[in-house]
């Protein structure tokens, strides 16, 4: 028969452990939610300059191309923090970070 004390102290541990990746998780949610709000900004600077392409021609085409890196980039990033999200806590992690970005915009909103 196994002592309920170390039954406890293990419980305790295992609950300790998941509070922690919960709050990483949380963090992490965060540290997204500021690339997708990044990327929105860069997106509407790019549909700006598009129109203004527009209207002056291809002296703006440079500057909007520019624009449209960053964004790829950022989105690239996002892909790659996914990436390691599933890596280091699996699968079930990146849906749960997917779903703290969709619940901290409906709040922003």
């Amino acid at each position: 028969m196994q002592d309920p004390a170390a039954t406890a102290r293990a419980a305790l541990g295992g609950i300790k452990e998941a509070v922690k990746v919960g709050k990483e998780i949380n963090e992490t949610a965060k540290e997204v939610n500021a690339f997708l709000d990044e990327e929105a900004r860069a997106r509407v600077a790019w549909k700006r300059k598009q129109q203004q392409i527009e209207r002056r021609g291809d002296m703006m085409f440079m500057t909007a191309y520019e624009e449209y890196k960053i964004i790829r980039q950022i989105k690239d990033a996002e892909a790659e923090m996914y990436r390691q999200i599933e890596v280091e806590y699996g699968r079930s992690a990146v849906s749960e970070v997917k779903s703290l970005i969709t619940q901290m915009r409906d709040r922003k909103s």
